[in-house]
């Protein structure tokens, strides 16, 4: 699948060469494969993609485009002086770069980046078929199955209630719940968000220490929205008889996106991300619609009983 999206991007644009970019690892880093890149053959003989990654921190365009979903354009020259290691690095003939995100829905899946070497106009018609391009992409994708990271427990969307056929669960799903609420950037949210986690989660039978780690992580996040975002926030819990999801939607803010000049960062923040990577059994972060959803999972007690 990934070979024939590859082949259909240089194709359709014109490009000397094209790469893709998937997140994984919570969005810390990009796993990338390229159109020119020789075939890997694998210890039971199978040929494949090589693969390589991009540490999300790093400063080029396709973290950039994957961090805040606007794509970049330009002729190479113009670029340099903003990405100049990422410049110094193309050979000689490239002339042109374009980098375009691959939306599924809300999701950011990744990115493709297109290398040019002839010089390239970037018109409204010839941005409008990439755009469109990299959108088939995506939904090719995303029909097929990432090559990898986890699944989220409830996909990220806009605020409100998710049913499950929006969560991406079949809505005959046996035992399963969901429980969600809204809260105002105050003070008092963490504290009311806490009471309404640890009531749902006594409520589903949740063992106690699976029980105290969700709380705590609920805590955490709230707190980086109430804290970074100043924004609304929306909590989803979900559970089943091996585990309990977690999603923490904010609206965006401020304070949440603003990046310096020299430096690129995810947004996420601090203290709280660092315990959920830890106390998690899953984790990851994805940013859209200007806002920033970040999920966890925590396998139960009830999944070994």
């Amino acid at each position: 699948m990934v070979a024939a999206v590859l082949d259909t991007l240089v194709r359709v644009s014109g490009a000397r060469r094209a790469s893709l970019a998937l997140t994984e690892g919570g969005g810390r880093r990009l796993r990338v494969t390229t159109s020119d890149d020789d075939l890997e053959v694998g210890p039971d003989g199978d040929v494949g993609l090589r693969w390589g990654h991009v540490d999300s921190y790093d400063h080029q365009p396709l973290t950039s485009v994957v961090r805040t979903g606007k794509p970049v354009m330009g002729v190479l020259d113009l670029m340099a002086a903003q990405y100049p290691e990422f410049t110094g690095s193309l050979r000689r003939e490239i002339v042109a770069v374009a980098v375009v995100p691959l939306r599924a829905r809300t999701d950011i899946l990744g990115a493709i980046e297109l290398l040019y070497d002839v010089p390239q106009p970037f018109g409204s018609k010839q941005i409008a078929q990439l755009e469109f391009t990299a959108a088939r992409a995506a939904s090719e994708l995303r029909e097929a199955g990432r090559p990898s990271g986890p699944v989220l427990p409830i996909k990220p969307g806009g605020p409100g209630r998710m049913g499950a056929a929006e969560a991406g669960e079949p809505e005959d799903s046996d035992h399963r719940e969901v429980a969600e609420i809204e809260m105002e950037a105050t003070p008092v949210a963490v504290a009311r968000v806490r009471r309404f986690a640890r009531l749902q989660l006594q409520g589903w039978g949740v063992d106690e220490d699976t029980l105290d780690t969700v709380v705590l992580c609920i805590s955490e996040l709230v707190t980086n929205v109430v804290m970074h975002a100043g924004s609304k926030a929306w909590v989803s819990l979900t559970w089943d008889r091996e585990r309990v999801g977690v999603t923490v939607r904010d609206a965006g803010g401020p304070a949440l996106f603003a990046v310096s000049s020299d430096v690129e960062a995810l947004p996420v923040h601090g203290r709280g991300l660092q315990l959920v990577e830890s106390l998690s059994d899953e984790w990851g972060s994805v940013a859209a619609n200007g806002g920033t959803t970040v999920w966890c999972v925590f396998w139960h007690a009830a999944a070994s009983a």
